[in-house]
């Protein structure tokens, strides 16, 4: 992403996210495919099995240096951000995380899964 972390976030669109995970795959024909959470197991079964994995969330994370404390502001911007997300991806669920407890280095540099 370019300098302009917050104005490329609203460029983000479900369907190429979407594109990018069936993109791993060979187009071919397959026998079965699984979605959903991701688990080890799962997957070396997928693996094992040539089949394709799929998964139901996708953790988009964007930098926007803020104090871990600043809890009230985090909300405000995740507030903002999720309104242009959810406006150009109606399909999509928005969760914001905030742990300043056990992820200190993670809230003060990014923030977004969806």
């Amino acid at each position: 992403m370019g300098s302009n972390r917050e104005s490329d976030l609203y460029k983000v669109l479900s369907e190429d996210i979407s594109a990018l995970a069936v993109e791993q795959y060979p187009l071919r024909s397959y026998p079965a495919i699984m979605i959903g959470s991701s688990n080890g197991a799962l997957i070396h079964l997928c693996a094992a099995l040539g089949i394709p994995w799929l998964p139901q969330t996708f953790l988009l994370s964007v930098k926007r240096p803020m104090d871990p404390d600043e809890l009230i502001q985090d909300v405000k911007w995740g507030s903002k951000a999720a309104q242009e997300m959810i406006n150009n991806n109606p399909d999509l669920q928005f969760h914001q995380m905030h742990d300043p407890v056990q992820d200190r280095m993670m809230v003060a540099q990014m923030d977004i899964s969806y």
